[in-house]
């Protein structure tokens, strides 16, 4: 049943936030924005024009993708847990497993692990340690809080999210990975939550979207999806 879920909701990402607001032309910081800046706590270092932006929220979002350099940018993917990009996502390429399903060798019934710790975590690994994967209860804020437009910036599709304080995010639809397939750039939005899913340690909880829908599900944890940073 579970495998049943899993594969609808990658067959039928759901989305559907309805915002306005103005597009936003460059990655300098405005009012409700802080510039991030080096962390040495891992040496990671934040990229130029990378910046805390306060929706109103509890805690802030960041202005881009992991592995982006700018908002529109779709940034890189990674497999839940994940700190680098791969050239295929499955399986038997994934850090934490034995190379086949049902192996998973860290964040399981063992060891109890549910949540994303920092050295797994590809938003604090890449931009230190003021930066960290949202959380479900976070997203969950996000989406009830903020109003969503689809929207198009600079070529690129995606969601304009304006917060309660008409500051914004722009959530570009950067689709996802699996193997070396590229699927539903344009169109569909994965992005990676810290959560884990209780009932089976081979899912952990994503955000998806498309024109028109928003949710949120389990997905195999091999998957290359997206990250969007939140910062305190």
């Amino acid at each position: 049943m579970k495998k049943l879920f899993m594969l609808m909701a990658v067959a039928l990402p759901c989305l559907t936030f309805t915002a306005c607001g103005d597009e936003e032309d460059d990655n300098m910081g405005k009012p409700g924005e802080e510039q991030a800046g080096k962390d040495d706590s891992n040496g990671a270092v934040a990229p130029a024009g990378v910046v805390a932006v306060d929706l109103g929220l509890s805690v802030k979002w960041a202005n881009m993708n992991v592995g982006a350099t700018s908002a529109e940018e779709l940034g890189g993917h990674y497999s839940w847990g994940e700190t680098k990009t791969l050239d295929s996502y499955y399986w038997d390429t994934y850090k934490h497993c034995e190379g086949v399903y049902g192996t998973i060798n860290k964040y399981n019934a063992e060891d109890k692990k549910i949540i994303l710790e920092a050295a797994d975590d590809a938003a604090t690994a890449n931009w230190g340690k003021s930066w960290r994967t949202p959380s479900k209860k976070e997203y969950d804020e996000l989406l009830n809080k903020c109003s969503w437009t689809w929207t198009e910036q600079k070529g690129v599709k995606g969601y304009l999210v304006v917060g309660p304080n008409d500051n914004s995010i722009f959530l570009p639809a950067a689709g996802f990975y699996e193997k070396d397939d590229h699927i539903g750039a344009g169109r569909l939005g994965y992005y990676w939550l810290s959560d884990l899913e209780h009932d089976s340690p081979n899912y952990a909880i994503h955000t998806y979207f498309d024109d028109g829908r928003q949710s949120w599900s389990y997905g195999y944890r091999y998957f290359g999806y997206s990250v969007r940073p939140v910062s305190k």
